[in-house]
């Protein structure tokens, strides 16, 4: 019959391993049930700038030195848009997609939509309404704000789940699979066209990779 193995009563400190509140470098929390009544952790105060040539992002609320834009439940993204040529924009636009993509290495593929979030963060106000090609009463700012909220949750079929967080998992076994969910931010900035009349283009678009831990949480700005 198998006996059970033999303890010691008594330890020494350095037997005991080392435990710390916050994740260490290379750790993720997964999940997290804050205390009723805790306080929260104060919003982050640094910045970090994305674009190209025609347009900068400026995210606020961003962890000094941050490689990626980083966001946690109830979080907005917020920030401001700096238009290097605002002439002849009709439509500047904001949009978060989260999306799941899941791929098995014989060939065969998913995509789960997350979220889809569009926000017009400055439209063009016509004095004729009934033609697109008519002049602006005002012309495009060259600093636009905007926010855009991320939904906590999101529906699959009759379903209503939790937002999942960031990820990109791989195995290599028969067959591999790969799983990756990414949320992306989309500024489109649209112009009046200069060969077509009443009709515009979009000209200039940013893409932002973020990352989303619902684990992060911060009072509301």
């Amino acid at each position: 019959m198998a006996t059970l193995p033999r303890y010691s009563s008594s330890l020494s400190i350095n037997s005991v391993p080392l435990y710390s509140p916050e994740p260490s470098a290379g750790e993720q929390r997964l999940d997290h049930t804050a205390l009723r009544g805790a306080a929260r952790r104060p919003a982050p105060t640094g910045v970090l700038t994305r674009g190209n040539a025609r347009v900068s992002v400026i995210l606020t609320n961003q962890h000094d030195g941050a490689a990626v834009p980083t966001y946690g439940r109830n979080d907005s993204v917020k920030g401001l848009l700096h238009l290097k040529d605002a002439k002849d924009v009709t439509l500047v636009s904001v949009k978060l997609d989260g999306i799941i993509d899941l791929t098995v290495a014989e060939g065969s593929s998913s995509y789960t939509p997350l979220v889809t979030e569009t926000k017009h963060v400055w439209q063009a106000e016509r004095s004729a309404p009934s033609s697109s090609n008519a002049a602006p009463i005002e012309p495009c700012p060259d600093m636009i704000e905007f926010e855009c909220t991320i939904p906590p949750t999101f529906r699959i079929g009759e379903r209503t789940r939790q937002l999942p967080p960031s990820f990109a998992f791989s195995s290599t076994g028969i067959p591999g699979l790969f799983a990756k969910c990414k949320y992306v931010l989309t500024v489109e900035i649209s112009k009046k066209s200069f060969w077509k009349r009443n009709t515009t283009s979009i000209l200039h678009t940013v893409h932002i990779l973020s990352a989303y831990t619902p684990t992060q949480t911060h009072p509301s700005q």
